[in-house]
């Protein structure tokens, strides 16, 4: 494999890691809509917080791995 291949690969689990923490957000939103307890919401805020540095990494290297290629 070449390195434009590599960059490619890469940009491409890139992209598919920022789809996935939007996904992980749109889950954590829509099961927290019927949520009476304080306690079971900040559960799925604690899972939410995951995706946070993923759509950052995720944004960030598709970027620069896209401005690269």
């Amino acid at each position: 494999m070449g390195f434009s291949e590599w960059l490619i690969a890469l940009h491409v689990i890139a992209a598919f890691a920022l789809m996935a923490a939007l996904v992980l957000f749109t889950a954590v939103m829509v099961a927290s809509w019927g949520v009476d307890s304080p306690r079971r919401a900040s559960a799925y805020f604690r899972l939410a917080a995951i995706g946070g540095p993923l759509v950052g990494a995720g944004a960030g290297l598709a970027l620069l791995l896209g401005i690269a290629l």
